[in-house]
């Protein structure tokens, strides 16, 4: 089956997915958002606290489907590849049928007037 743009299209969508993704997974990692100041300590410790477990869940939440991203893009290009060398070898072998006919038409031609010279 040869590659077409919606093969190249789903391609850029998944990678530009993946990047999103990370771009997310990075953002959340890094970004500290500050404490509220209206809170008592005790409350703001629990907020904290309540902040800390959701980073967690979100961080492998992104770490799990960015993980799935990962392997689907991998799956996807693994069979792209193999489109592609299937297509690569039906090619050369078209080749190789072009030049046998082409081969043989070039000796008729040759044989013919050869044939005629005699």
């Amino acid at each position: 089956m040869p590659i077409s743009s919606k093969h190249v299209l789903f391609f850029k969508v998944l990678v530009f997915v993946v990047q999103v993704s990370y771009g997310q997974l990075r953002r959340v990692k890094h970004d500290e958002p500050a404490a509220p100041e209206q809170h008592s300590a005790r409350h703001s410790g629990m907020w904290n606290g309540s902040r800390v477990g959701l980073r967690r869940a979100c961080d492998a939440e992104l770490e799990y489907r960015l993980t799935r991203l990962e392997v689907q893009v991998a799956e996807k290009t693994d069979r792209l590849v193999n489109e592609l060398k299937d297509g690569n070898h039906k090619l050369q072998a078209i080749e190789l049928q072009e030049e046998e006919i082409r081969n043989a038409i070039e000796g008729r031609f040759y044989a013919d007037s050869v044939s005629k010279r005699q």
